[in-house]
């Protein structure tokens, strides 16, 4: 009974068309955006770097009027300090003490030079010469002395070998030009800036002039560059030294009577 009722009916199948314009899908660019995004703020900074407000300040420490590398004052006047120390001129440094002539120790270790600021401010000597009219020559390196202050200069820095001298700069002792050395009879110290401007010298031409067994010292009244050049104001030094001979090295010089 059933298959005689569908034999009487025509039955056609219509295929169902996806793509026509009453489609039912939006193109992609018809989509809403999600609620909430925005795309400007959401996007990162294209050098994947935070905002202005997170960056530090690079500036921040304050160093106006100091060196930023070291801490130095850049106002301070050359002089100042010993970080800050000035160039000698002629008068500043003279030549206050000589030990010409040790008898405890051998002169290659006995011997000394001892420098005396008469200033108020910090002196360097870098570059300066040691030297005397034939072969002799020494140039200082970082050496500085202090407000008012002395240096030594010394053939040897060994306090065993030296007589027991503290000193603040050893240099060669040799007399053939590879070095420093003074003669007992007769010599000279001369001082001189690396311009070639001299700043002191000391001569002597009399054998009898530098004691045996203990330095020779300027009066305090005459260190100078002129008043020293009196070697009637020199006299030995009556300080006693460890090693046996007499000294003042590093302290004021007895007076000369």
């Amino acid at each position: 009974m059933v298959l005689l009722l569908l034999g009487c009916f025509d039955y056609h199948i219509v295929p169902w068309d996806r793509g026509g314009d009453d489609a039912s899908t939006l193109e992609g660019e018809e989509r809403p955006p999600l609620q909430g995004q925005d795309d400007e703020e959401q996007a990162p900074d294209q050098d994947g770097g935070s905002s202005p407000e997170d960056t530090p300040d690079e500036d921040d420490e304050d160093d106006e009027g100091t060196d930023a590398e070291d801490g130095q004052d850049n106002n301070a006047p050359p002089g100042s300090s010993e970080e800050n120390p000035r160039k000698p001129t002629r008068g500043d440094v003279v030549i206050n003490e000589l030990m010409v002539n040790p008898d405890a120790v051998h002169d290659k270790f006995g011997e000394y030079i001892e420098l005396a600021n008469t200033t108020p401010a910090w002196i360097t000597l870098k570059g300066v010469t040691v030297t005397d009219d034939n072969l002799d020559s020494i140039t200082l390196g970082e050496l500085r002395i202090p407000p008012k202050g002395l240096v030594v200069l010394c053939a040897s820095d060994d306090t065993w070998d030296n007589g027991g001298v503290e000193c603040d700069w050893d240099y060669d002792y040799d007399s053939l030009g590879y070095g420093f050395a003074m003669s007992n009879d007769e010599d000279e110290v001369i001082l001189t800036k690396p311009n070639g401007t001299e700043l002191d010298r000391v001569v002597w031409r009399d054998a009898e002039w530098a004691a045996v067994g203990a330095s020779m010292g300027v009066d305090p009244d005459s260190m100078s560059p002129s008043a020293n050049d009196e070697l009637d104001d020199w006299c030995d030094q009556w300080g006693f030294l460890p090693g046996g001979d007499d000294g003042s090295p590093g302290e004021e010089n007895d007076w000369c009577w």
